[in-house]
C-alpha cells in the first residue's frame, strides 16, 4: 500500500489501527473506479430518500353546511 507520496504506509497504518484499539484482520489494498464510487453514492442517496411513488396525496377536509 502506498500513499500519494509513494511511501509504503501499510506498517504505520496497521500500528495506528491496533494502537487505537481496533481489530485488524489483514490490511490489503482495495481499488475502486470512479464509476464504482458513483454507483455506491447514488445508491446510498436513493436508499435514504423517502419514496414518493404511490404516496397518497394530501386531502383537505371540508365541512358541509348542516352536518
Amino acid at each position: 500500500m502506498e500513499s500519494l507520496q509513494c511511501r509504503l504506509i501499510r506498517e504505520e497504518l496497521a500500528r495506528a489501527v491496533v494502537t487505537a484499539g481496533w481489530d485488524l484482520n489483514e490490511p490489503r489494498p482495495v481499488g475502486f473506479s470512479l464509476e464504482d464510487i458513483f454507483l455506491q453514492l447514488t445508491a446510498a442517496e436513493k436508499a435514504n430518500k423517502p419514496e414518493e411513488v404511490g404516496k397518497p396525496e394530501k386531502v383537505e377536509k371540508t365541512t358541509e353546511a348542516g352536518a
